[in-house]
């Protein structure tokens, strides 16, 4: 299965943001994945990515589960 590449992305900066425990911008995921604001909070109000974020505050996240274990 082909996976598009802004979700590689995504995955990327989630492991590298979850590894050194840094906060994400909604920013910093328009960004890397080039989607729209409205994009991103479709997924998010979806609870499409909840598995991977949380949010801390308005437009603030932090990733977990993006890890595999070791």
């Amino acid at each position: 299965m082909k996976v598009a590449s802004s979700h590689k992305n995504l995955l990327t900066l989630l492991q590298k943001k979850e590894i050194s425990g840094d906060v994400i911008s909604e920013e910093e995921i328009l960004e890397v994945t080039e989607w729209q604001s409205s994009t991103f909070r479709t997924y998010w109000n979806k609870g499409q990515l909840s598995d991977f974020l949380n949010e801390v505050s308005d437009g603030s996240f932090e990733a977990s589960n993006s890890i595999e274990p070791i």
